[in-house]
């Protein structure tokens, strides 16, 4: 579990989305809903478990992991939404990059830059669900007799 109060809502939200994708989402729901919660453990073992010598290099492959990941959950679905989620995972991974490219970021601003692509990244995933859960509704509403 997180130990600051930011990253125990960051995690509350992740398993909330992911929960939500998997009760009322179809395929791309909940195959991005898997890779978030499979990058999140990553990403917690890497933070509190990874020699600091190598962290930048394995928090650039969680990153690039999930980039790949939602790249290929966006090419094959016929939704917009996984380009988004794609979208602000290439933020994250972009900050990554810069600093491991020795760019002087402040560490304040890492952060919310990495936070802020991580709840745009869950909300593109709830606002997808929602979408896909509401259309079943419809249509069930239109195929019932009565």
């Amino acid at each position: 579990m997180p130990q600051s109060i930011y990253g125990q809502i960051l995690f509350a939200f992740i398993v909330g989305a992911c929960l939500l994708a998997f009760w009322k989402g179809e395929t791309p729901e909940r195959r991005t809903g898997a890779l978030l919660l499979v990058s999140t453990i990553l990403a917690f073992a890497v933070q509190h478990q990874a020699d600091a010598s190598i962290k930048p290099y394995l928090v650039f492959a969680v990153e690039l992991f999930s980039f790949v990941g939602l790249g290929l959950i966006a090419w094959t679905s016929s939704k917009t939404w996984p380009i988004w989620a794609a979208s602000f995972q290439t933020i994250s991974l972009s900050v990554v990059i810069a600093r491991m490219a020795g760019l002087h970021i402040m560490a304040s601003a890492y952060v919310t830059a990495v936070n802020l692509a991580a709840y745009g990244l869950i909300g593109s995933l709830i606002v997808g669900t929602v979408i896909v859960w509401r259309e079943r509704e419809a249509l069930k509403s239109f195929q019932t007799p009565g």
